[in-house]
């Protein structure tokens, strides 16, 4: 059995996509399954980690620790200060409003909504992209001068996805 053919087609495709794709199924499952406040949660915290990471070389304890800027200290740092902010931003209330429980129309858009802000999120932290590149699709389709409206964008379609 020749697969060649079939390995060309993966071939062609970067793995990122595969990973992204598998986020939004699963984000899409469990939104099904459970409502939309895991990916509301995850929407809120992955920002919020972002600009906790950029306040921890001026913080007074940390700035003087090697750790924290050097080799993957920064994406620990990032993963630990998401880690938080999503159990934090579950244990606000979120979780207590679950909606779109069996509402697939509520679960694509919340899930799309979460993908966009971890897209966001990885490409413009330092940490993230540091870590792995996305690519030049997603750097520029998603650059600085437009992060602003993605970002919008995905908060109406969680806040329309919710309610």
């Amino acid at each position: 059995m020749d697969l060649t053919a079939v390995q060309g087609v993966f071939n062609a495709f970067p793995i990122h996509w595969f990973f992204l794709g598998g986020f939004f199924v699963v984000l899409v499952l469990d939104s099904l399954r459970k409502g939309t406040a895991r990916a509301t949660a995850l929407a809120l915290a992955l920002p919020f980690a972002g600009f906790l990471t950029t306040l921890i070389p001026q913080t007074a304890f940390l700035k003087d620790v090697t750790f924290v800027s050097q080799g993957y200290g920064p994406l620990t740092v990032f993963g630990t200060l998401f880690l938080v902010s999503y159990f934090l931003f579950r244990r606000m209330g979120i979780e207590h409003f679950e909606s779109g429980i069996g509402e697939p129309i509520q679960s694509l858009m919340a899930s799309l909504a979460a993908s966009v802000v971890l897209i966001l999120v990885w490409v413009h932290t330092p940490a993230l992209s540091g870590f792995w590149t996305l690519g030049e699709p997603f750097s520029s389709l998603f650059a600085e001068s437009y992060r602003l409206f993605w970002l919008l964008g995905s908060y109406l379609a969680l806040a329309f996805a919710r309610g």
